[in-house]
């Protein structure tokens, strides 16, 4: 997946959803999602949001920007650091998603600094 916000409005969002049926009821002890920057504005940091969608009805090679299904509530406002992996810690949002029983966790990210060029891939 690759993200991108820039000044012509070219931008890029992506989708991802994880199936957690497999994991047992204990509490991870570690949840994070782990992204590759591949350019920065300046070598510098962006910020990025993570947000949490409830339906996960939707699947890869069917949704587009047109029919993509809203989001519910934001995860996180991460300042990602400059080019290279950087990791986001989901740790507690994971935990307490599969206490209430979602298994299936559906997230969009979103560049949210439009203006500058940036290339995610997480």
């Amino acid at each position: 997946i690759a993200l991108k916000a820039a000044r012509n409005r070219s931008v890029r969002e992506g989708l991802m959803k994880f199936d957690l049926s497999e994991i047992d009821d204990d509490p991870l002890a570690h949840a994070a999602l782990r992204i590759h920057v591949l350019r920065a504005p300046g070598g510098s940091g962006f910020p990025l949001r993570l947000e949490h969608i409830a339906d996960d009805s939707w699947e890869e090679w069917t949704v587009t920007y047109a029919n993509q299904p809203d989001s519910s509530f934001t995860i996180m406002d991460a300042d990602v650091s400059g080019t290279g992996w950087d990791e986001l810690d989901l740790t507690e949002f994971v935990n307490e998603r599969l206490a209430q029983g979602d298994s299936v966790l559906s997230n969009q990210e979103r560049p949210i600094h439009i203006g500058c060029a940036q290339s995610i891939q997480p």
